[in-house]
């Protein structure tokens, strides 16, 4: 589960890498708009045509800050995951890049691929679908802008 979210991470990061207005790169995603430090907020899951509610980000410590991912221009991303009671923050470094709405991460765990549902200056939303077992799985997240 944690490559399925540093994945997602990943992937998020990857989408200010490239600098196209929508009208530039075939209706895809405006790389600018993801820069910066996103919080997870929300996360919903979908199995074999079947969705369960969308929920609080389950990754997030009580007691923590919010686990996030910051999306630097040059095309590196920083992944900050809160992992325990004393917040214990585990770091995880890569490079992402865009095309279109298609987000590639990859970091020490792989490569990931996500498409951006939705970008605004404020909210981020993401999702990933992949089969196993021949049954085919998604998984959305929405991140929030967090305060500079």
């Amino acid at each position: 589960m944690k490559k399925i979210l540093m994945g997602a991470s990943a992937l998020v990061m990857a989408l200010s890498l490239n600098s196209c207005s929508s009208d530039d790169n075939g209706g895809g995603v405006s790389a600018a708009k993801l820069e910066g430090k996103w919080e997870f907020s929300k996360e919903k899951f979908s199995a074999a045509g079947q969705a369960l509610p969308e929920e609080d980000y389950e990754g997030n410590q009580a007691g923590c800050s919010k686990d996030y991912i910051t999306m630097s221009e040059t095309g590196t991303y920083v992944w900050g995951d809160y992992w325990d009671s004393e917040c214990s923050l585990d770091l995880t470094e890569g490079t992402w890049s865009l095309d279109g709405k298609t987000l590639t991460m990859t970091d020490e765990f792989g490569t990931d691929e996500m498409t951006v549902v939705s970008v605004s200056s404020t909210k981020l939303v993401v999702k990933s679908v992949t089969t196993e077992g021949g049954i085919e799985w998604t998984e959305r997240y929405t991140l929030t802008k967090a305060a500079q």
